[in-house]
């Protein structure tokens, strides 16, 4: 922050000019903010006195990146600094700091090479040096380093996590999960537990079981987080979960839980193993966990283990993915233009010679679909297109009896179809004459060639002949209804329209929501209720990660989702897109209340988050008359805040 701003100093000594005259109160202001007095009035001086101007320079980034300098360049400030302490010596007067406490001055911002980081120390202590000599004559030493072009030499890199006045959220805003990496595959898991953070089936059996006492530490939600002092993965998604839905902070880093992981899924990330493998690792950890406690089976229903049935060349049925806990790999080559045909492509073959005989042994509540392209190719190719609402309950085996049966009855009105279209066929020709036209001319014929007194044979021989032109023509009607009712039959039923088929089933399962996308580490979308009986709506979440830290929150909706998933599938892509399907069911229930010792984490936290603002706030006056009694109540935590480690 502008706090932390060591200025450059330049090679030619300070040029002597008349002070400008500022507005006490405007300096004052500006101090209120936070910021130290020498830059409030480098800033007045860059602006020319004008407040707000000064005061959009202060503001325009919280982490600057101070180019190298020479010792030369430090030679030169120390003579500035000599000079004023014979001009004016304030040499008694007390130094100006920033108070802003809870920013942390971990100087990892800066370049990693040491010798940058020891020149940016030590122009913090000339600075030091410089506010305690220069009193009111600072300005003029600050105008003139603006005069010599110091400005230019900042560039500045926004860092959220040093930004104090980003750290609460705002209202209707979600809380956010940034990873730390555009790379590292666990990275991913930002976004998959932000998606999952809003599924009430989810969190609510997450958070049930209460461990007692909640460890706080200060540092739990930066990128500098420890490994959780509980040392669960369980605990500490609890923790981020409860932050998630009842916290005040803005954003979290995903940091403090990655770094609780499982060995097991450790193991997986150590060995660059793929996110198809990582993800169901997790979900099974999880599931461990929690299955020590009372609710057990409704983690059990959460990540059922999955198992692909797949008939072989000899006609025997094998069992594959049994670890797959609802996660579904799908590599480019089986990409096909919907989700279901890229199923259906899957587990019954492109055409269903395997229908009946290969599919899924069960599904939990959560399904977790990974489209993986190597990214070598991207050639155009068509692109999936996801359903909103989508019944995976096909390929298991209760359902797959009823597709069988529908397949069979679609075979038998085709038999009957052409049956029909032979019979018609028949009564229509006869030797290659049309049937109907052959006897109208032998009728015609009969009547001509008879004498005026009507033969009654020859009569009766040509209405017998019409009765059968038209019992032909009446026959050929009726066949062509028939094959009417059965076309229509045949197009009722479309083994592709899968949410159709569901749909009219006696007894109509519940369907699974596409609640989220995660098409990188940094870029995730999430769908979300704030209760039961609302519509809910899409939110996109984007972060920035190669020019300092910061993101970027915007109302989305499915179209606009499927629309993204359907581009990228279509042109090709780098990184893994992850689709996360939930059962209905589990977003039709309120979020729950926090137990007791997530509720005391909670509030521990609101208090540190409250004491950050105290603390920027505060900095703006460090008046001794403040009684003693009045700072006591304002630093006493909360009734129900656990000891803070």
């Amino acid at each position: 922050m502008w706090s932390q701003l060591c200025l450059v100093p330049f090679t030619q000594p300070p040029i002597q000019r008349s002070m400008p005259q500022f507005n006490t109160q405007d300096v004052e202001s500006l101090e209120a903010d936070g910021y130290e007095r020498v830059d409030c009035i480098g800033a007045l001086t860059h602006s020319s006195g004008d407040l707000e101007l000064a005061r959009q320079y202060l503001s325009h980034s919280l982490q600057p990146h101070i180019h190298p300098f020479s010792t030369g360049q430090r030679e030169a400030t120390t003579s500035a600094i000599d000079s004023a302490n014979t001009f004016n010596d304030y040499s008694a007067r007390p130094v100006i700091r920033s108070r802003v406490d809870t920013v942390s001055s971990d100087p990892s911002w800066v370049s990693d090479q040491e010798s940058i980081l020891n020149e940016v120390n030590s122009q913090r202590h000339m600075r030091t040096e410089l506010s305690q000599v220069t009193g009111p004559y600072e300005s003029d030493f600050v105008e003139d380093l603006d005069q010599q072009g110091i400005w230019d030499n900042i560039s500045y890199e926004p860092n959220v996590f040093r930004d104090v006045r980003r750290y609460r959220k705002q209202p209707n805003q979600p809380v956010v999960l940034l990873p730390t990496s555009d790379e590292k595959p666990e990275d991913y898991l930002a976004g998959l537990f932000m998606i999952l953070g809003g599924v009430p089936a989810f969190s609510n059996t997450l958070l049930n079981h209460d461990f007692g006492e909640y460890k706080f530490d200060s540092e739990w939600w930066t990128e500098e987080a420890s490994q959780d002092s509980q040392g669960t993965l369980a605990v500490q998604v609890q923790k981020y979960l409860a932050a998630l839905l009842h916290g005040d902070r803005s954003f979290i880093s995903i940091s403090g839980l990655t770094g609780s992981l499982t060995p097991e899924v450790s193991e997986l990330i150590d060995d660059d193993e793929n996110l198809d493998d990582i993800l169901p690792a997790t979900y099974l950890s999880l599931s461990a966990q929690f299955g020590a406690f009372e609710n057990a089976q409704a983690i059990e229903e959460l990540f059922k283990p999955t198992l692909l049935l797949i008939q072989n060349e000899q006609g025997e049925t094998e069992a594959e993915g049994a670890e797959r806990a609802g996660v579904f790999p799908i590599e480019s080559d089986s990409f096909r233009s919907t989700l279901y045909k890229v199923f259906h492509s899957l587990l019954w073959g492109d055409d269903f010679e395997r229908l009946g005989s290969s599919g899924i042994s069960q599904l939990g509540d959560i399904v977790t679909v990974v489209l993986l392209d190597e990214g070598s190719s991207h050639y155009s190719r068509t692109g999936i297109e996801v359903p909103e609402q989508f019944y995976p309950q096909i390929y298991t085996e209760s359902y797959q009896q009823h597709i069988q049966n529908e397949i069979d009855a679609q075979d038998s009105l085709k038999m009957k179809d052409h049956q029909l279209a032979n019979a018609s066929a028949d009564l229509t020709s006869f030797k290659g004459a049309r049937v109907e036209t052959f006897l109208q001319t032998a009728v015609k014929y009969m009547r001509e060639s008879s004498s005026k007194e009507t033969d009654p044979n020859v009569s009766q021989a040509v209405d017998d002949i019409s009765s059968i032109v038209k019992k032909i023509l009446s026959d050929k009607q009726d066949i062509m209804d028939e094959r009417s009712k059965i076309q229509s039959k045949l197009q009722d039923f479309d083994i592709f329209e899968v949410n159709k088929i569901m749909e009219s089933m006696p007894e109509k399962p519940s369907p699974y929501l596409l609640v989220g996308t995660i098409f990188k580490q940094n870029d995730y979308s999430f769908f979300r209720k704030t209760e039961a009986t609302e519509p809910g709506e899409w939110t996109n979440v984007r972060v920035t990660l190669e020019d300092g830290i910061d993101f970027e929150v915007s109302k989305t909706d499915f179209e606009e989702v499927q629309s993204n998933v359907y581009s990228r599938t279509k042109h090709g892509f780098d990184d893994p897109i992850v689709l996360v399907y939930v059962k209905a069911s589990g977003m039709d229930q309120d979020i729950s209340a926090l137990n007791k010792g997530l509720k005391e984490f909670i509030n521990t936290d609101d208090y540190a988050l409250q004491r950050s603002y105290d603390n920027l706030d505060g900095s703006q006056s460090d008046v001794e008359e403040d009684s003693v009694e009045d700072d006591s109540e304002k630093q006493t935590p909360p009734r129900d805040a656990p000891f803070l480690i």
